[in-house]
């Protein structure tokens, strides 16, 4: 929109197109980072560059001076015209990115604990699963079988063909038992089955399992779930708040889910 009123629009629509595609590899490069200072660098790059693109804008506007002629876009509902189209193709933007690259999600139960708590915030690689299949162990992010508008985070347990059994809270797979370094078994007394009786994964389909395993609704109440219904692998905790004492945990700021 500056450089439309300065009267360049045709470096605005490649000022915008270059900022999009920067905004996209740094949000790649953001499921990568490795501790809170990498991820606070980029998102500093980030908001530099969107500091730069307004001063551009300023800088050109300040450089026609008052001698400029107003041109024929320089009218207030071709600014309404252009403000809609931008948001529109903002939105659009936005959805692909979700849909294709990353997506935030917050954590509002703790069925993941220890991994993850209430009230971190995290980031999904929605590419992950597009260009290979889930891995035993991975954290990933999946529709409620029963309600595509829900989602859980799971820990990948059983994989396609795997035989995969419960015994004492203890996980069997293929007839050993699992080491789970991860897992909170708990003693609480919930609904949450200490026994599963032996299961064989169709094709297609993957056994998933909360940390807190007594705190967690998952695989051994809907069983297996379908390749489809798996959105994308959870990365990185990018916030965490909601410590009575606390306002931000800035230990787990940054820190990759594993």
């Amino acid at each position: 929109m500056g450089h439309l009123y300065a009267g360049r629009p045709g470096r605005g629509l490649v000022v915008a197109g270059a900022y999009a595609l920067l905004g996209a590899g740094l949000m790649l490069l953001a499921l990568r980072a490795e501790s809170p200072l990498s991820l606070a660098l980029l998102l500093a790059a980030l908001g530099t560059a969107y500091a730069l693109v307004a001063a551009d804008a300023f800088l050109l506007a300040r450089r026609a001076g008052p001698g400029y002629e107003l041109r024929w876009f320089n009218r207030w509902y071709v600014y309404v015209v252009a403000l809609i189209v931008v948001s529109a193709a903002t939105n659009r933007y936005g959805a692909l990115v979700r849909r294709e690259v990353l997506e935030a999600f917050r954590i509002p139960s703790g069925a993941m604990a220890p991994t993850l708590l209430v009230g971190d915030h995290i980031l999904t690689n929605k590419r992950a699963y597009r260009v290979g299949d889930p891995q035993r162990a991975d954290v990933a992010v999946l529709e409620d079988p029963a309600d595509s508008s829900k989602l859980f985070v799971k820990r990948v347990v059983g994989l396609p063909g795997d035989t995969i059994e419960m015994r004492r809270k203890v996980v069997w797979l293929n007839g050993a038992p699992l080491d789970e370094p991860y897992a909170v078994p708990g003693e609480a007394a919930t609904s949450a089955p200490a026994d599963y009786p032996p299961l064989s994964i169709p094709r297609g389909y993957y056994f998933v399992l909360g940390d807190n395993r007594d705190a967690s609704n998952d695989s051994r109440a809907w069983g297996p779930v379908a390749r489809e219904k798996i959105r994308g692998r959870a990365q990185l905790v990018y916030w965490s708040s909601g410590d009575a004492d606390r306002w931000v945990r800035w230990e787990r700021v940054g820190m990759p889910v594993r």
